[in-house]
């Protein structure tokens, strides 16, 4: 779903676009809020990343744990 025509771009010093300087058609404060919220997903999503990879790394290391042998010394034998 659009809200409006791409935006614009104006031209810097040398006639090249200047890319900072993007016309928006929304007003400002809807601009805002439009860019807040992206940044806030692009955030949801690098956290997300970030969870999945450490998930990944506990499975893995859950599965070499259980993979693994280790032998338990019973010292009550000893004592008796």
């Amino acid at each position: 779903m659009s809200f409006g025509s791409p935006a614009q771009q104006g031209t810097g010093l040398q006639g090249k676009p200047d890319e900072k300087k993007k016309i928006s058609p929304l007003p400002p404060d809807s601009a805002r809020l439009v860019n807040k919220l992206r940044r806030e997903e692009m955030e949801d999503d690098a956290r997300m990343r970030r969870m999945s990879s450490q998930m990944s790394a506990m499975l893995r290391e859950a599965r070499e744990a259980l993979g693994s042998k280790v032998e338990i010394e019973d010292d009550d034998d000893l004592m008796s």
